[in-house]
């Protein structure tokens, strides 16, 4: 007889599952939901086809890719996929107030504020001072100019102060508009405390949101009102609760997510945002309340690089800046193509990296003193 000195099945399955455990978002960080990870995969994958598309334009040449076709879409959806990261937003922070307005809890402002600085401020503070230090080396400008720039950054007023994206790094400006959400979040705590009342009343919210997007996006672009209406949408889920979809109605939440993704919404009319909001209302339904789509939502490939889409988010656009200049200095062929692939490698490798030692430790590290499972 003879013994096999491999690892058998069950440990190679225990150490796979410490290893998931290890690198998804942790239980302490506000509770993890594989399948609210698996919609933020979806949520920064267009996001970082987007800057791909853009950054090989800019510095190598042409994509091959036209915009306006099909395929062009899906390199042109970024913003697409910020707003579902804002029904995310709106559904995630919903949590905790409805929670406590459902229980005739109080809730406690100082501490959701803290919490929220901590959870997100180490993380980006220390990638936009890197990325200040780097472009100030590189001559990109002065020193005053460019410390004006970085103080209006780390304060989130950049788009308010100079009406135009971060010159340290441009995508966050959605990160300014999640701020002006967090500062009004509570009252949500009210909304919800109406009960009965609370779901006309908040979708009353997002009729006028984004209503009032229509009229003042081009103004107010880089405001909470031009996005508004995508975060009330999530926080009304609260009210109706995840619904009991039977899993034949699977393919809608294919059929919605592409159709969100492909078609073409005017973004600055009513029967555009209308139209992203009910392609929105029925992913996210489907993705909460239909058991297959949840099922598929909580693949381990999918919520490990969701929960760590904060980290992509922060570093993917000036690491692809990055790797097009490197790539037309040196001359590689393949296309666009070969650009790609080795694009999405590198924003994945270095992501991970960056959110394993830099964003996951503060995901924990202030939430051991919980005062219940239920605190906002």
């Amino acid at each position: 007889m003879s013994t096999s000195s491999g690892p058998s099945a069950l440990q190679t399955r225990r150490a796979g599952t410490l290893l998931l455990e290890r690198v998804r978002r942790p239980e302490g960080s506000g509770g993890f939901v594989a399948e609210i990870d698996g919609l933020r995969f979806f949520a920064i994958l267009p996001v970082v086809l987007d800057h791909a598309w853009w950054t090989y334009s800019a510095n190598v040449g042409d994509p091959g890719i036209a915009l306006s076709s099909p395929a062009g879409r899906l390199f042109s959806a970024g913003e697409l996929g910020v707003q579902l990261f804002f029904v995310i937003s709106g559904y995630v922070l919903g949590l905790g107030f409805y929670s406590a307005a459902k229980d005739s809890r109080g809730v406690g402002l100082g501490g959701y504020f803290v919490r929220r600085l901590r959870r997100l401020e180490p993380p980006f503070l220390l990638v936009m001072t890197v990325f200040f230090l780097l472009l100030l080396g590189s001559g990109r400008f002065g020193f005053g100019e460019g410390l004006g720039h970085y103080l209006a950054s780390i304060t989130y007023l950049h788009g308010l102060i100079y009406h135009a994206p971060s010159a340290i790094n441009t995508v966050t400006w959605s990160l300014e508009v999640e701020l002006q959400f967090y500062l009004l979040a509570p009252a949500l705590y009210a909304a919800y405390r109406v009960r009965l009342l609370a779901g006309l009343f908040l979708i009353g919210l997002v009729g006028m949101a984004f209503v009032a997007s229509a009229l003042v996006m081009g103004e107010f672009y880089l405001t909470l009102l031009s996005d508004g209406h995508f975060f009330l949408l999530g926080a009304v889920f609260q009210i109706f609760g995840r619904l009991d979809i039977d899993g034949r109605w699977w393919f809608l939440f294919p059929a919605t997510l592409g159709g969100y993704f492909l078609i073409e919404a005017d973004y600055a009319s009513v029967p555009g945002n209308l139209t992203k909001l009910g392609l929105l209302a029925v992913v996210f339904a489907t993705g909460l309340g239909c058991a297959p789509i949840r099922r598929f939502l909580s693949t381990p490939i999918l919520y490990v690089i969701g929960g760590a889409c904060y980290s992509i988010y922060l570093i993917h656009y000036p690491l692809l800046s990055a790797l097009s200049k490197a790539w037309a200095a040196i001359g590689f062929t393949g296309g666009f193509a070969a650009y790609l692939g080795v694009a999405l490698l590198v924003v994945l490798a270095v992501s991970m990296i960056f959110y394993l030692f830099a964003e996951r430790p503060f995901m924990t590290r202030f939430t051991a003193r919980k005062a219940d499972n239920q605190r906002i």
